[in-house]
């Protein structure tokens, strides 16, 4: 019953907040450009990559190409692995939104 009440929960988080800019979104893009440590730029390429690819799969491509760039200039098989899945799930919603 517990996890019925959460997945529930976030369902319905999810649906309610789909679309509507995080607040600190803006900041985030803000601080990617403000010449950061390599390693904080990356984390930060990262999260606004999964942001964005339920709403919009072309800027979370954008984000998450740069972000793989970064990872392996860095030499981070971890980061590059999260860029290269935020590729694809960018990648496959893009797919779904084109077929609507």
């Amino acid at each position: 019953m517990k996890i019925f009440l959460t997945v529930v929960f976030f369902l319905i988080l999810m649906s309610t907040s789909q679309g509507q800019p995080l607040p600190h979104i803006d900041s985030l893009k803000q601080a990617v450009s403000n010449g950061l440590p390599d390693n904080d730029q990356l984390e930060l390429l990262l999260e606004i990559s999964g942001y964005y690819y339920f709403s919009k799969p072309d800027s979370a491509l954008k984000y998450a190409t740069k972000a793989l760039e970064l990872a392996r200039a860095l030499k981070s098989t971890e980061c590059e692995v999260k860029a290269l899945g935020n590729c694809g799930e960018a990648l496959r919603f893009w797919e779904n939104i084109r077929e609507r």
